[in-house]
C-alpha cells in the first residue's frame, strides 16, 4: 500500500474492517451484522474526513430559526448563560469522542439562538403603533430611483406634530424623480403607517424585515420635498454613505451616457449594484430564464473582479526584471486583490450575496497571503458563520439561502468531479481540444448542479421554476464571466485615465447578446412554471436533502435520495389553497370560483399583494388582468361571489346591504365596525386587527380559518396598529348610512403598496 494516496488507505482500511466483522458473523443474524458492519464503516470514513466542523453553520442557523419561531422575545441573559454553560461542557467533555461532538453542537446551536436575540436587541427601536399625517424632517440615509415612484430612507431629526413615540427612520414613497441625494436634510408631509405585515399567512413578513433594517414605519409624500437647514450633525454612517454613493452615481452615469437602455441598466447594476433602472419586462425575462442571479452581485461577480486584478497585477510585476524571483509578487496582488474585493463590495451596496462572496474571497486571498491553500468548503463554513452571526436574519432571507446552497453544491461537486491530470498529456492541439471539451462539460455540469441546489428555494420562495436555467446559463455564463465583468473591470481601472469608452462598450455588447439569450429562452414553451404555495415542510425536507447528500464523504450521502424523493412527493402533492383571502385592511377579497381560480376584487388597492397572492396559488395572471374580478357580480350595494359549492361571499356597501348578506351569504367582508347580528362568517376590522391578512378554506367540518399574523405571538416587529385611533374607513358610525366601496366600484385606484419586495437574489457561481 506504498503507493496509495492517504484518503485510498483510509478507504481500504474501512472497507477491509467491513468485511472482517460481516464475515465473523453468525449465519442466522450476516445480513443485519453484515448493514451493522458497513454503516460503521461508513461512519468511520466520515470521521476520517473530519468533515464535523462544516456542519457547525448548519447547527449555528438552526438555532437561528429556533429563535424566530418563539412566542415572545427570548431573555438575552438567559440565552447567554445557557450558551455559556454548553461552551464549559465541550471543553470539560473534549476527551469523549461521543460527548464532545454533542456538546459541541448545543453550544453552537445555543450560539445561533443567542446571536439572534442579541442582534434584535441591539436593533431595538420604536415603531409606530397608528396610522398618522406628519411633517417629518431628517436626512436622506439611502434613495430607490424607480419607474413610477421614488423612495427614501429618512433618519429622522423632528416631527410636526410631535409623535409618540418618536420614530427613528422611516421610509417615504415620493413623486418619480423627486428623491433628494444622499445625505441631505429635507422635510414632506406625508401619511405615515406601521409596518406591514405579511400579505397572505405564510408569506414574507415585511415588518421583520423593516424592523431589522431599523425601520420605524413606510409613508407616503402628500406634498413637495422641499429642503430645509439641518438639525445637529450628520450621523456618521449617512455621511460615509453619501461618499459611496456620490461615486455610484457617477459611475452610473458615465456607464448609461455610453450604453443607453437596459443594457446600460444592467452594467450599472453589474457595476454599482443599482437595478432600480432596469425595466420590469427585462427582469421578468431574467427571472423566467433563470439568468436574474447575473444582476445579483455575488460569486460569479466577485470571482471576476478578483481574478482580473490578480492576473493584472502579477502579470504587470512579473514582467519587471528579476521582480518575480525577488520579491513575493504572488502575494502583493493578492493584497492588491482584497482591496479590489472590498471597494466592489462597498460599491455595489454590501449585499448578502456580496458580502458572502466577498468574505469567502477574503479568506482564500488570506490563504494565499500566509502562503496557506484554503479548503474549499471550510472556507465557506467561515463565510456563512461570518454573515449569521454580523446578521442573523439573512438565514430567512432568499437570496441568502440559494447564494450559499449553490456555492455548497459547486464546491462538493467540483471536489468530486476535478479535472485529471491526464488532459494535459498530448500536444498543444489536443490539450486545447481536451481543455475546451472539459470546460464545456463542467459549465453545463455547475450549471445543472446549481440549478437543482437553488430550485427548492426559488419554488418555496418564488412559486416558480426555471425548467430552461440550464440551457440559458450555458449560453450566457462564458460572457457574463469572460467577456462583461472583465471589460467591467478593465472599464473601472482605466476611467481615471480617460480610456474606458471601448471597455464600456464591449461591457455593453456582452450584456445585450445575455438578453438575447434570456428573451430566447423566456420565450420557450413551458418556460414559466408555476407552483402553488406548499408550506416549510417540504423546503425543510430538500434543504435536509442537499445537506445529506453533498457534505458526507461516505456512501451514507445515498440517504438524500429517499429524503429528496419525499420532499417533492410532499410539494407536488395537493395543496392546501384557501377559498377566501382577505386583506390585512379589508379592501381586497379574494374567492376562488367554481373554475377552481382565484378572483380578486379591487386589486388595484394593493396590486403587490395582488401578485404575492396570484403567485402563490400558482396563477400566470398579472393583477391589473381586466377579468381578474369576473367571479363578483357588483351593485350600488355590494359584490356578491359564489364558492365552488354555490355559497356566496357578499362585499356589502351599506348597512341595509350587510344586514341582508348577514342572513343569506356564507362570509362576509366589510370595512364596517357596528353593532350587527349576523349569521355569517364576518370579517370585519376588529377580526383582521387580530389576524392580519386572513384565509379561510371550507371543509366538511366547516370554516378553517388561517391568520398571517399569530395574536398569540409577541415580537418587536409585529406591532398592530390601533383601529380605534386611525382617521379610517375602518370604523363607521352605527349611524351611517354607508359602509366604505370596494374599489370595483369606486372611481379611483388606490395607491400602489410601499411594501418591500422580495430579493430575487439567485444562485451565486
Amino acid at each position: 500500500m506504498a503507493g496509495l494516496s492517504g484518503r485510498t488507505k483510509v478507504r481500504a482500511a474501512v472497507i477491509g474492517r467491513a468485511r472482517t466483522l460481516a464475515g465473523a458473523a453468525p449465519l442466522p443474524t450476516a445480513g443485519l451484522s453484515r448493514l451493522a458492519a458497513l454503516l460503521a464503516a461508513w461512519w468511520h470514513q466520515e470521521r476520517a474526513a473530519a468533515r464535523g466542523p462544516l456542519w457547525l453553520p448548519v447547527v449555528f442557523a438552526a438555532g437561528v430559526l429556533t429563535y424566530f419561531q418563539a412566542e415572545r422575545e427570548p431573555s438575552l441573559i438567559a440565552a447567554a448563560l445557557v450558551m455559556l454553560a454548553l461552551a464549559a461542557i465541550a471543553v470539560v467533555a473534549r476527551a469523549r469522542p461521543l460527548g464532545f461532538p454533542l456538546a459541541v453542537a448545543l453550544a453552537v446551536f445555543a450560539a445561533g439562538f443567542t446571536a439572534a436575540t442579541l442582534r434584535t436587541a441591539s436593533v431595538a427601536h420604536p415603531v409606530l403603533a397608528r396610522p398618522t399625517v406628519a411633517t417629518v424632517s431628517g436626512f436622506v440615509a439611502d434613495r430607490d430611483q424607480r419607474e413610477k415612484s421614488d423612495r427614501v430612507i429618512l433618519h429622522v431629526t423632528a416631527t410636526a406634530p410631535a409623535l409618540d413615540p418618536q420614530p427613528t427612520r422611516l421610509r417615504i414613497v415620493v413623486r418619480p424623480n423627486a428623491a433628494p441625494p444622499v445625505g441631505s436634510h429635507i422635510a414632506v408631509r406625508a401619511r405615515l403607517n406601521p409596518p406591514a405585515g405579511p400579505v397572505r399567512p405564510g408569506a414574507w413578513d415585511f415588518g421583520r424585515d423593516l424592523w431589522f433594517a431599523g425601520i420605524s414605519g413606510t409613508g407616503l409624500a402628500m406634498g413637495e420635498v422641499r429642503s430645509v437647514p439641518p438639525i445637529g450633525a450628520m450621523p456618521w454612517p449617512i455621511a460615509l454613505r453619501q461618499a459611496v454613493e456620490g461615486a455610484r452615481e457617477g459611475l452610473g452615469q458615465r456607464i448609461r451616457t455610453i450604453v443607453p437602455g437596459d443594457a446600460g441598466a444592467i452594467a450599472v447594476a453589474l457595476v454599482t449594484g443599482e437595478r432600480d433602472a432596469i425595466a420590469e419586462s427585462t427582469n421578468d425575462s431574467l427571472r423566467v430564464s433563470g439568468l436574474y442571479h447575473i444582476i445579483s452581485i455575488s460569486g460569479l461577480h466577485m470571482v471576476a473582479v478578483v481574478a482580473t486584478v490578480l492576473v493584472v497585477v502579477r502579470g504587470t510585476l512579473a514582467l519587471v526584471p528579476g521582480m518575480a524571483v525577488r520579491r513575493p509578487i504572488k502575494q502583493w496582488a493578492a493584497s492588491a486583490a482584497i482591496a479590489a474585493a472590498a471597494a466592489y463590495w462597498l460599491l455595489s451596496g454590501a449585499e448578502v450575496a456580496t458580502t458572502r462572496a466577498f468574505l469567502m474571497a477574503g479568506l482564500v486571498l488570506a490563504g494565499v497571503l500566509i502562503g496557506r491553500a484554503a479548503l474549499s468548503l471550510r472556507t465557506l463554513a467561515a463565510a456563512a458563520l461570518a454573515v449569521m452571526i454580523a446578521m442573523p436574519e439573512s438565514v430567512l432571507n432568499p437570496g441568502f439561502q440559494m447564494s450559499f446552497s449553490a456555492t455548497l453544491a459547486l464546491i462538493a461537486f467540483y471536489e468530486r468531479w476535478a479535472p485529471s491530470r491526464r488532459f494535459a498529456d498530448g500536444d498543444a492541439v489536443q490539450r486545447v481540444v481536451r481543455g475546451l471539451g472539459l470546460a464545456t462539460v463542467g459549465l453545463a455540469l455547475a450549471a445543472l448542479v446549481a440549478g437543482l441546489a437553488t430550485a427548492p428555494f426559488a419554488a418555496a420562495h418564488f412559486h416558480r421554476l426555471s425548467p430552461y436555467s440550464l440551457l440559458a446559463n450555458l449560453m450566457a455564463t462564458p460572457l457574463v464571466s469572460g467577456v462583461v465583468m472583465p471589460a467591467g473591470v478593465g472599464a473601472v481601472l482605466l476611467l481615471p485615465f480617460g480610456f474606458d469608452r471601448p471597455l464600456w462598450l464591449l461591457m455593453g455588447w456582452g450584456v445585450a447578446r445575455t438578453l438575447d439569450v434570456s428573451t430566447f429562452v423566456a420565450g420557450l414553451p413551458g418556460a414559466d412554471a408555476r407552483l402553488a404555495a406548499f408550506g416549510d415542510g417540504p423546503l425543510l425536507l430538500a434543504v435536509t436533502a442537499l445537506l445529506v447528500g453533498l457534505l458526507p464523504v461516505s456512501p451514507l450521502r445515498l440517504a438524500a435520495l429517499p429524503v429528496a424523493a419525499l420532499a417533492l412527493a410532499v410539494a407536488l402533492g395537493a395543496p392546501s389553497r384557501p377559498d377566501v383571502l382577505v386583506e390585512a385592511g379589508g379592501r381586497m377579497v379574494a374567492v376562488r370560483g367554481p373554475d377552481g381560480r382565484l378572483s380578486i376584487l379591487n386589486a388595484g388597492a394593493d396590486r403587490f399583494a395582488a401578485r404575492i397572492w396570484l403567485a402563490a396559488d400558482g396563477d400566470r395572471r398579472a393583477p391589473n388582468d381586466p377579468g381578474l374580478a369576473a367571479g363578483f357580480a357588483c351593485d350600488r350595494e355590494g359584490c356578491i361571489a359564489r364558492l365552488e359549492d354555490g355559497a356566496a361571499v357578499a362585499v356589502p356597501t351599506t348597512l341595509a346591504a350587510l344586514e341582508e348578506d348577514c342572513a343569506k351569504a356564507a362570509v362576509v367582508v366589510t370595512r364596517a365596525s357596528v353593532a350587527m347580528a349576523c349569521a355569517a362568517v364576518r370579517i370585519d376590522p376588529a377580526r383582521l386587527y387580530e389576524t392580519g391578512a386572513l384565509a379561510l378554506g371550507r371543509t366538511a367540518a366547516g370554516w378553517r380559518f388561517e391568520p398571517a399574523r399569530d395574536s398569540a405571538r409577541e415580537r418587536p416587529w409585529a406591532v398592530r396598529a390601533d383601529p380605534a385611533a386611525s382617521p379610517s374607513p375602518h370604523r363607521q358610525p352605527a349611524s351611517s348610512a354607508a359602509v366604505a366601496a370596494p374599489a370595483a366600484v369606486a372611481t379611483e385606484e388606490a395607491e400602489p403598496s410601499d411594501a418591500a419586495e422580495l430579493s430575487a437574489e439567485g444562485p451565486a457561481q
